[in-house]
């Protein structure tokens, strides 16, 4: 029921909205344009900060220091019964979703 309902809710939702915004004589095309605008406007204010994170973590994994930083706090993860090689995962993931996606990645590849 589930899978059903969720190939078929996008379509009707695309659907049900400019036929509503139609039916309230809204300028359906036009507030589209308009939130598009928007995200936009939010893309280049946050992708300065994104690509900074994002090349401060490919330095802190190329460098090693995230490895060394794992080696530090293994006494303290081994307490809590978490394997070492998942540190470096604990630590992006606040930080950065891809980046804890990559790290993630290569975490199964290796093991």
């Amino acid at each position: 029921m589930v899978e059903i309902f969720s190939e078929w809710l996008v379509p009707v939702l695309l659907i049900i909205i400019p036929f509503y915004g139609l039916v309230k004589k809204a300028k359906v095309y036009e507030i589209f344009i308009e939130g598009a605008k928007e995200g936009l406007d939010v893309v280049v204010r946050i992708f300065p900060s994104l690509l900074a994170m994002l090349v401060a973590i490919g330095v802190l994994r190329a460098s090693g220091a995230l490895n060394l930083l794992a080696q530090i706090l293994m006494p303290f993860t081994q307490k809590i019964g978490m394997p070492e090689e998942l540190v470096p995962l604990a630590l992006i993931r606040p930080l950065s979703g891809s980046g804890a996606l990559g790290i993630a990645t290569e975490l199964m590849k290796t093991y």
